[in-house]
């Protein structure tokens, strides 16, 4: 017969506390993730709202005025709707602009300026989509279809 060999409390005491530390680190891994995206989606949305605001300006020798607003693309039918960014917030846009002859921001999670992290203004400005953007956006749309 073979005998079976009894665990002390203490060995199932550190088995468990490795696997709740695994699933811990996990759990944060995975969390990091939809503020990744939601980051990509926002730079994308963005230079998407650029290329309308570009071929606007093409068309009509200016830019949309502040007034006008990004809700001109809209009205002169460059888009059939005017996205919010990935946290319900419609998009700001400044003519001029700070930064370049027209601003298109969000300013994030809070839609608060001055932010960090997931509040942080994310801007036409600095919309350097990076390879790590590009495999989010990749992993993240075929995840969904």
């Amino acid at each position: 017969m073979h005998k079976l060999k009894a665990y002390s409390w203490l060995e199932l005491v550190l088995i468990i506390i490795i696997f709740v530390t695994l699933i811990v680190i996990l759990a944060l891994h995975i969390n990091k993730r939809p503020a990744q995206l939601q980051s990509t989606q926002a730079k994308q949305q963005i230079l998407m709202l650029q290329n309308m605001v570009n071929l606007y300006k093409l068309d009509n020798d200016a830019y949309p005025s502040e007034k006008q607003g990004l809700q001109v693309l809209v009205e002169k039918g460059y888009l059939k709707t005017l996205p919010k960014d990935p946290w319900g917030n419609p998009y700001q846009y400044r003519n001029p602009g700070q930064h370049d002859a027209v601003d298109i921001f969000t300013y994030g999670e809070d839609n608060a300026p001055e932010g960090v992290g997931t509040n942080a203004t994310i801007g036409n400005w600095d919309l350097d989509i990076n390879e790590e953007d590009e495999r989010t956006l990749q992993s993240s749309t075929s995840t969904t279809n």
